[in-house]
């Protein structure tokens, strides 16, 4: 009688089989993908800092060495575009901005910083405002899967490393 069963449903049960099989593989790609998408939008997140560094730059250049004020996005605006100052996980979920510059190196000289690859900048941070000035301690880890990117004063981009300066101003 088993084997008569067997033989009956072997079709349906193999077909079901394959449906749980095929699923699982479906469930896996569905999250490679998602890993995928937060190394995208993390990826584009330090390309839009790359440029906001490249935007700082030329506004010391062209401003005696010295940094931006407290409206550092509204001074950097001619420098680079509109889209470039929002981070792309807060974009993504309709939201702007998502940035802010280090609180103590406003207003200063470009040269009175002894080592720019190792100051931060400009990074993540939760507080979504145009021109958000804080403390880099203050760096967001609630995007990109916990690993924030800074903008180093150098113009580099490092993602996950606060460094700290050895003479800050």
């Amino acid at each position: 009688m088993v084997h008569v069963f067997a033989r009956r449903y072997r079709f349906w049960i193999c077909l079901l089989l394959l449906a749980c099989a095929v699923s699982i593989g479906f469930l896996v790609n569905v999250s490679s993908l998602a890993k995928h998408e937060q190394y995208v939008l993390r990826t584009h997140c330090a390309h839009n800092l790359r440029m906001i560094g490249a935007s700082t730059l030329m506004y010391v250049a062209d401003f005696d060495d010295r940094l931006m004020g407290v409206s550092w996005v509204t001074a950097l605006a001619p420098y680079g575009k509109d889209e470039d100052f929002d981070c792309p996980e807060q974009r993504k979920s309709g939201q702007h901005f998502g940035y802010a510059m280090a609180s103590h190196i406003v207003l200063i000289h470009y040269d009175k910083i002894i080592s720019p690859e190792a100051e931060p900048l400009i990074f993540d941070f939760d507080y979504l405002n145009a021109n958000a000035i804080a403390d880099p301690s203050k760096i967001s880890r609630n995007r990109h899967e916990r690993i924030p990117n800074l903008l180093f004063a150098d113009g580099h981009v490092d993602s996950g490393r606060l460094g700290t300066s050895s003479g800050r101003p």
